[in-house]
């Protein structure tokens, strides 16, 4: 399932966001390498153990009974029937279930033990809800609170059904697609137009260092100012010649 603009894809185990070439499918989950060996690993000591455990019990069986083929007709009847009905085992209990999840540690599992396997080893904060707990829960690579989680897995709930169809729907472009991304050249053409428009609409405030004409109403004032000063400079120039003269004519 892609969940980037990169193409990268989710670790279904660990969550972590890698390159689909990186990525091993297995029983329909992706995994990093490093989960699909751990899990690879887990599940073969785990099939080496049940397969220690039955052939005791065959053995057990065929002392008691001492009917090697009733045992061996019982035990594949008994395979026959469990596949027939849909039902399979849960790798943790061995119980029969037919709805069954994959936990955290990579095992087919019934719904009591889906938690205890899914369990961490640390607290923090759920990335659902945003609670802080004790104790968190793994499920498709996300840590889950208690109750998150048992949302996420009841029977009839939205967990593996939604997670499924935002899958698909982010792989093939169903529904919700985001905005085309704009070029950065488009952007630059556009911020280009839009500071030219604004020129063209804003007046220039008015600079003397730009040798910007003033208004008419300020010019009109200052003239005026320079008006007044000039005839009154010449009234006193004019009147500093008539007592030039006068003395003049006195002496």
């Amino acid at each position: 399932m892609i969940e980037d603009e990169q193409g990268n894809m989710r670790c279904w185990r660990c969550g972590m966001l890698l390159p689909g070439y990186e990525l091993k499918m297995w029983e329909g989950q992706l995994y990093c390498a490093y989960c699909f060996q751990d899990v690879m690993m887990t599940r073969e000591d785990d099939e080496k153990t049940r397969a220690a455990h039955a052939r005791t019990q065959e053995e057990a069986g065929q002392a008691n009974y001492g009917g090697e083929g009733g045992s061996a007709g019982g035990s594949e009847g008994g395979r026959r029937g469990g596949g027939e009905s849909g039902m399979r085992s849960c790798e943790v209990c061995g119980r029969s279930t037919s709805h069954g999840h994959y936990a955290f540690s990579g095992k087919f599992v019934c719904s009591d033990c889906h938690a205890k396997e899914s369990k961490t080893s640390h607290g923090g904060y759920c990335m659902r809800c945003g609670r802080e707990s004790n104790e968190l829960y793994m499920l498709g690579g996300e840590q889950l609170c208690m109750e998150c989680f048992s949302s996420e897995t009841a029977s009839g709930g939205k967990g593996w059904a939604s997670a499924l169809k935002t899958g698909v729907e982010k792989l093939f472009g169903i529904g919700h697609r985001a905005p085309p991304r704009i070029p950065q050249e488009e952007l630059d053409k556009r911020f280009k137009k839009e500071v030219e428009r604004r020129k063209k609409e804003t007046p220039q405030e008015s600079g003397k260092a730009k040798g910007e004409k003033e208004s008419p109403p300020a010019a009109e004032k200052k003239n005026s100012l320079r008006g007044d000063a000039g005839n009154a400079w010449q009234h006193e120039k004019e009147k500093f010649e008539k007592r030039k003269k006068n003395g003049d004519g006195k002496k």
